[in-house]
């Protein structure tokens, strides 16, 4: 069974932005996967790495029994549990912190348009971060706070805002937008549906700023991909002990 490195998004206008250009020449295949009702989630053998982006979604959606995405949350803890290489921004970053807890925070953090990743010490140290700059330009959206997992390294923000963190050694979860170009910013805020956001009404400055950033913001994103990438390519999984055309004991058929 050929193994890839999937990236999975929530719809097929947003993401993932920069990070596939660095994926030109893989040695490993490449898949894309849009989340809906008729979506077959790969199981975590034939996973080399995923990376999982898009909007987040409200707290609430969270603590519903809603069979989608409860599927997905147990797809994300079977990543974690064989050491799959994951990378999840925005919703890939909820994924993380929630299926790894079953809770979501209620507090939102508004910041809106662009900004820094504030990275820790241990941040400037970490794999995917390591040789970057302190602040890493990124674009902010409304979303939930992150809630960190036990024994989860803190890579930026603060304990009680996180902004970024690491569990074990392979999976990270990112809640601002490192991914983004200042046009797919410019079509986030076109939306309809995201009139009512604080900060909104600027959008043409908005726009503008994240104009003025996206150079710096583009080699932050391609070093992060990159540092990903040398994780998916030296990845293997072990030989398994079971037939992998079904899904390992315990867990749910998603074929």
């Amino acid at each position: 069974m050929e193994s890839a490195l999937f990236f999975l998004k929530q719809h097929r206008e947003i993401g993932p932005g920069w990070l596939l250009d660095r994926c030109e020449g893989l040695a490993v295949p490449v898949k894309m996967l849009v989340f809906g009702p008729d979506t077959k989630l790969p199981l975590g053998i034939q996973c080399r790495g995923v990376v999982i982006v898009g909007l987040p979604l409200p707290h609430g959606a969270f603590a519903t029994k809603d069979a989608a995405l409860r599927e997905q949350q147990v797809f994300v803890r079977t990543l974690v549990g064989l050491a799959v290489p994951y990378l999840g921004i925005g919703y890939g970053a909820q994924l993380l912190s929630t299926s790894l807890l079953g809770q979501a925070r209620d507090a939102t953090d508004p910041d809106l348009g662009p900004g820094t990743l504030d990275l820790t010490a241990d941040g400037m140290l970490d794999p995917l971060f390591g040789g970057l700059p302190r602040q890493v330009p990124v674009i902010r959206w409304p979303a939930p706070r992150l809630t960190l997992p036990k024994r989860a390294t803190l890579l930026a923000g603060t304990e009680d805002r996180p902004d970024a963190f690491r569990l074990g050694d392979c999976a990270w979860a990112l809640s601002p937008h490192p991914e983004v170009t200042a046009a797919g910013f410019g079509d986030w805020l076109a939306d309809p549906a995201h009139a009512g956001l604080v900060g909104h009404e600027d959008a043409v400055g908005l726009r503008a700023a994240a104009q003025d950033q996206q150079n710096a913001q583009k080699d932050a994103a391609y070093r992060i991909m990159d540092h990903f990438l040398a994780r998916v390519t030296a990845f293997l999984h072990d030989v398994p002990p079971i037939d992998v055309s079904k899904p390992p004991p315990g867990l749910p058929d998603v074929s």
